[in-house]
């Protein structure tokens, strides 16, 4: 089964527009009621500064600048939780201007045999072009870039690369990303927020079916 030779995976939201670091502070979390006090005391606190917070609360890891958000997870049941760890942010900070939305998935798939991880290399990124200027060369990395489907602004693009953590293994990353429009400066965030509560479900199911349709082709 495919879903046995996922070893490791995580997801994101990725948000570029503009922040104030200095709020997204675990207390902040727990005066909203996000989550409870005693969550947020146990929170793993990294940095609290006016240009960077990161931390990391219930498995669920933050990082915000002042130009990018970003909240990420490798614990797949809080996937959801962060769909809902954003609506309520960002609710809460509804003029929050945001010009973009990714996201994004990443699976480190285990392969039967190093044979077979060669050839799915050789398949995906055929070496005969290099032959003479590269000795023995080898697959790094791919990216490939598509349209939206659904007629949205934005593309889709997915990394395939050899896993770093497991062998023989793949790596297989999906960036859904969504360019916002002109409604921006009028309405804040809240074309962003739309979209995650009509997409993040949606577009976490289309990341598997990719991963997986690319795993049975090779």
């Amino acid at each position: 089964m495919l879903d046995s030779s996922i070893k490791f995976e995580s997801a994101s939201i990725v948000l570029l527009g503009s922040f104030n670091p200095k709020i997204f502070h675990p207390a902040w979390f727990a005066s909203e009621n996000m989550v409870s006090k005693q969550e947020a005391e146990s929170a793993e606190v990294s940095v609290v500064h006016p240009e960077v917070t990161a931390f990391t609360m219930n498995k669920i890891q933050y990082e915000v600048t002042r130009d990018r958000f970003v909240i990420q997870t490798t614990y797949s049941p809080s996937f959801h939780v962060m769909k809902d760890l954003v609506l309520g942010m960002f609710g809460l900070l509804h003029y929050t201007p945001v010009h973009s939305l990714g996201l994004n998935r990443e699976f480190h798939f285990l392969l039967d045999s190093e044979d077979t991880w060669h050839k799915l290399g050789h398949k995906v990124a055929p070496k005969d072009i290099w032959i003479g200027i590269l000795e023995k060369p080898g697959t790094r990395k791919l990216i490939m870039e598509g349209i939206r489907s659904d007629g949205r602004e934005g593309f889709v693009r997915i990394e395939f690369a050899p896993s770093v953590r497991i062998h023989p293994g793949l790596f297989f990353a999906v960036n859904d990303h969504f360019q916002l429009g002109s409604k921006i400066t009028a309405s804040g965030c809240q074309e962003m927020l739309d979209l995650v509560r009509q997409e993040w479900d949606a577009s976490i199911e289309r990341s598997k079916t990719a991963a997986f349709k690319f795993l049975e082709r090779t």
